[in-house]
């Protein structure tokens, strides 16, 4: 009788362990790649699958269904938001364009791939979604990079740049609807991503003006 350990067997559609982080690269690239087309809301397991060249069920196998894999898109974007957003920390009060700066750094962190970000904003929009309670399970409510906005607005008001008598939190919730403003109007241009006439520039001088107007104790130039 033999007492070699016989081999286990794989079961239905279980890849090679050797093949794990290639299926995994894969349907990751494929995904962020098919959301610079289409939403998400419109993109199916069956197409992230076939552009990945594997199967749907392995969607499934690794990331428990299309919200778990759009989860993991996200998560390697969300690094590179964070180090984008650490340069608010550095806002020199006296700067005579310190609003401009504001919405400057977080457009470009956010903006920098905004079909990422559009799909985070609707999803959070959403009354219920399983990709927003996986997000703040991880992150939390300030997983946004509120924090840090908050922080240097705090140090403007105490500064006397901004009138001390205003509310710091309800002016970062406002900067940051304007900034995300954008992504949720996209689907009425019919497009996967921003407005064709969208002009992020153009739109970081409007918002500015309209905020150093309300808030600045000195206005700028």
């Amino acid at each position: 009788m033999s007492t070699d350990t016989p081999e286990r067997k794989r079961g239905p559609g279980r890849p090679k362990s050797g093949d794990k982080s290639q299926v995994v690269m894969r349907l990751v690239s494929a995904t962020e790649s098919l959301l610079r087309e289409v939403s998400h809301t419109d993109l199916s397991e069956r197409r992230i699958a076939a552009a990945a060249e594997t199967n749907e069920a392995m969607i499934h196998y690794y990331f428990g269904g299309k919200d778990g894999l759009l989860f993991e898109v996200m998560l390697r974007y969300y690094d590179e938001v964070l180090e984008r957003l650490k340069a608010l920390d550095a806002i020199d009060p006296a700067s005579p364009s310190v609003t401009r700066d504001i919405f400057k750094i977080m457009t470009d962190a956010y903006y920098e791939k905004h079909w990422i970000a559009k799909m985070v904003v609707a999803e959070f929009a959403r009354g219920s979604s399983t990709f927003r309670s996986l997000y703040m399970e991880k992150f939390g409510p300030e997983g946004v990079g509120l924090v840090r906005l908050h922080r240097i607005l705090d140090k403007l008001m105490a500064c006397g740049v901004y009138d001390h008598h205003a509310n710091s939190k309800y002016i970062g919730l406002s900067m940051f609807s304007m900034i995300t403003g954008p992504f949720l109007m996209a689907p009425f241009s019919g497009s996967a991503g921003l407005a064709p006439d969208f002009e992020l520039d153009e739109w970081v001088d409007y918002v500015a003006d309209l905020f150093d107007r309300q808030l600045r104790v000195v206005k700028p130039g």
